[in-house]
């Protein structure tokens, strides 16, 4: 599946970013090295367009990083949730909207 996004509030010229998530791994393209986004990934039970998921960052493979992945049915807005992130010294929760669409393939 590949989901479209875009930074929230943030400079136009920033362009757009996309996460490329399969049964087994997780991959934003705008992951950064050190960032707890992108790794393995194991996914639960969808149920009612929620989907919870743990994840091992690939540059933190000691850590689990659990979250949900809520995509309601008829809607294009996917929110992908990851808890615990560490930031400053504390944690806290890194929210993240994407746009689904269907990859037809590309025409030549």
């Amino acid at each position: 599946m590949s989901l479209w996004g875009t930074i929230p509030e943030s400079d136009p010229a920033a362009g757009s970013f996309y996460l490329l998530l399969s049964d087994d791994r997780m991959e934003p393209t705008f992951a950064a090295e050190g960032d707890y986004d992108f790794g393995n990934v194991r996914l639960g039970e969808t149920r009612n367009g929620e989907t919870p998921f743990t994840l091992v960052p690939d540059d933190y493979p000691d850590v689990t990083v659990n979250g949900t992945i809520v995509a309601k049915p008829r809607s294009e807005i996917v929110t992908v949730t990851l808890r615990g992130i560490p930031l400053n010294g504390g944690t806290t929760d890194r929210i993240t909207y994407y746009c689904r669409f269907e990859d037809l393939g590309t025409e030549t």
